[in-house]
Formats: structure tokens, C-alpha cells, sequence
């Protein structure tokens, strides 16, 4: 969830993927700064890489 009404965070956010928007805005990380979003982003798009099958 993001905690801030920061319009660079609001820009960062927008330029995510949807599944990433949704999979923040479901999760209960209580987010604060641009550096923490682009981590919590960075990493739940690692992990989504890592759920795929190879083909």
C-alpha cells in the first residue's frame, strides 16, 4: 500500500505493469519512499519471472 501523496512515487506506479500495481496494492507492505516502491517492484517482478515455466 502505498503511504504517500509524493507525485514521483504517483508516476513510478503508473509506469508499472498492471499485474504489479495490483499485486502492491494487494499486499500489506506499507510503502513510504520512491526507493522502497522500486524495490517492492523490483522484487515482485523477479519472483514473477522465477513462477514462469521455461519454455
Amino acid at each position: 500500500m502505498i503511504q504517500s501523496n509524493n507525485p514521483e512515487m504517483k508516476s513510478y506506479f503508473s509506469s508499472l505493469p498492471h499485474f504489479l500495481q495490483e499485486a502492491i496494492q494487494q499486499s500489506s507492505i506499507e510503502i513510504t519512499s520512491v526507493e522502497q516502491l522500486k524495490s517492492v517492484a523490483e522484487n515482485l517482478q523477479a519472483q514473477s519471472k522465477q513462477d514462469q515455466p521455461w519454455h
